[in-house]
């Protein structure tokens, strides 16, 4: 359950804001957006810690998938230009993406068919559109109007000026919708959770203002990073449920009710780093799809800043319990979620870039593929096919530079 907002814990000297424990407190959890440059309010709320009551524990599945078999991976384009996944259509045959120009200034977003080999063209946008880690919530594919809305921004003033677009591709050409959208707005395709009254919903702003629950957590790195660091939050819905997560750089983890317009914080911890408590923070979540666990890369914020995502934390929002992986990685890379919401890859730096697999319930971790040499340019670098028989994936580098982005067929063990 997610606990209301308080009403006290509110306001204050950041300076006097007495630190937190230095051990490590217990991990809770559940609930991706645009981007906002927020600066320190006075005005903050401190969320209550979020609890969850122990749910029923029964198997969804008749028949548990006990492990999953991958294919070779067989390479469908090239590898000129770098190219960026979005997302899988309905039809689990087209991939939605981004094919930078050669000057890497723009983005051409087109659907590339896995049968007939066929890139179509939908769409031109300026790079950093998506801007930080919200590229898969800057293009979003309407199956009802077979086209593609996306976000086309530029920085003015150090904010993000941006425009909402549709494109019909067949060589139609793009339409503007908007020619100003708010800083939160995030393209959103849920009839059920979010707008009811339409077919379609094509730009959301959350009900909340995440910015207000940014209290000075960690005083030291608060006064730091207002010396010019820019934060950013970033925000995406439980499937088949009504929760939003809501990450913020640098350190926060909140979860949202939409519903009872409830919040409460998941505390991610820190370690101590010589006389510094340096605290974890979220990156890049993924939701399973049941909407029950919430997977995320976690980076430690050193003094200096220099950050990187080294370890993996999954909440499950049944139990409350938040379960690392033991990886002996230097750097995760991506994480996807196999369709039984039971088993997670996670694509990292083993020395040279390795692929897992982590069996979540039974907390497991494979190293499978061990042929292969996964990873380049790119934060998004494979998804799943709807119907579970296709995995998307930036090639080895075993299958040659001459192509970018390679399929392997996922076939589940029983």
């Amino acid at each position: 359950s997610v606990h209301p907002l308080p009403q006290a814990q509110t306001g204050g000297d950041m300076a006097s804001y007495p630190p937190p424990p230095t051990s490590p407190p217990s991990y809770p959890g559940p609930g991706q957006g645009m981007v906002v440059y927020p600066t320190a309010t006075p005005d903050w709320i401190k969320l209550p810690e979020c609890r969850f009551d122990k749910q029923d524990m029964a198997n969804t599945h008749d028949e548990p998938v006990k492990t999953y078999k991958f294919s070779e991976a067989k390479p469908i384009i090239p590898g000129d230009v770098p190219y960026k996944i979005v997302q899988w259509l309905p039809d689990s045959q087209r991939i939605l993406g981004l094919h930078y120009t050669k000057d890497m200034l723009y983005q051409n977003i087109t659907t590339f068919d896995i049968e007939t080999k066929k890139e179509e063209f939908y769409g031109k946008r300026r790079d950093g559109s998506g801007y930080l880690p919200s590229i898969n919530h800057a293009v979003a594919w309407l199956p009802n109007e077979k086209a593609v809305v996306y976000f086309d921004s530029y920085i003015k003033e150090q904010r993000i000026e941006r425009s909402l677009w549709i494109g019909y591709g067949n060589g139609k050409v793009a339409k503007q919708l908007s020619a100003k959208v708010n800083d939160l707005a995030n393209i959103v395709i849920d009839e059920k959770i979010l707008l009811p009254k339409l077919q379609e919903t094509i730009a959301f702003s959350p009900p909340f203002d995440a910015n207000k629950w940014k209290y000075p957590k960690y005083p030291r790195f608060m006064q730091l990073f207002d010396l010019g660091y820019k934060w950013y939050s970033d925000y995406s819905f439980q499937p088949n449920g009504h929760l939003i997560e809501f990450n913020a750089v640098p350190w926060w983890l909140f979860l949202a009710d939409i519903e009872t317009e409830e919040a409460c914080e998941v505390n991610l911890g820190e370690i101590t780093y010589e006389t510094a408590i340096i605290p974890y923070w979220p990156l890049n979540t993924r939701w399973s799809p049941n909407g029950r666990y919430l997977a995320m890369q976690i980076s430690l914020a050193p003094p200096e800043f220099i950050s990187y995502a080294s370890h993996v934390a999954i909440v499950d929002t049944w139990t409350g319990e938040v379960y690392k992986p033991d990886f002996d990685l230097g750097w995760v890379k991506d994480t996807e979620w196999l369709p039984d919401s039971n088993h997670l890859l996670v694509l990292g730096d083993f020395g040279n870039d390795a692929l897992f697999m982590v069996n979540v319930p039974e907390k497991k971790v494979e190293h499978i593929m061990p042929d292969y040499t996964f990873g380049r340019w790119g934060s998004r670098q494979m998804l799943t096919s709807p119907d579970g028989k296709w995995l998307a994936i930036t090639c080895p580098y075993e299958v040659g530079l001459e192509h970018y982005l390679c399929l392997m067929a996922i076939e589940p063990i029983y």
